[in-house]
């Protein structure tokens, strides 16, 4: 039989395991988070400057905006790169805070298995006793 004692250390070290993995995922959640408000905020800049460009005809204007929009075409495309690597990380992160709560629920199912064996074993060493 297992020890009741060891399954609880066990217990206790996946649950730290699992509030560091949760801590983890929360992390990354917060750099996808952030990565999304960067690609956003480049979206409206780029847009008002779009919307403030309209009707206009001066030729320094129209080379000055041909160059923020390849800028933000540029800086666009590393933003990207910086989301997508930011939803895989997440992606991972939150695979291990599955398995770690899957853990956790498996030692405690264990764990009340085990202490119904040992209430039935000391119930009926006890009943003869009265």
């Amino acid at each position: 039989m297992i020890d009741p004692k060891r399954l609880a250390g066990l217990a206790r070290l996946a649950t730290l395991r699992k509030d560091a993995d949760l801590m983890s995922l929360a992390a990354a959640n917060a750099r996808r988070q952030a990565a999304e408000d960067r690609v956003r905020a480049l979206d409206t800049a780029a847009a008002e400057a779009r919307a403030v460009a309209e009707g206009q005809t001066d030729p320094a204007f129209l080379a000055a905006r041909e160059g923020f929009a390849r800028w933000t075409a540029a800086r666009r495309s590393v933003l990207l790169q910086d989301l997508d690597a930011a939803t895989s990380r997440t992606a991972v992160e939150r695979a291990t805070a599955a398995r770690s709560f899957g853990r956790c629920q498996a030692l405690d199912t264990a764990r009340q298995r085990i202490a119904g064996q040992i209430a039935r074993r000391r119930g009926r060493g006890s009943s003869g006793t009265t």
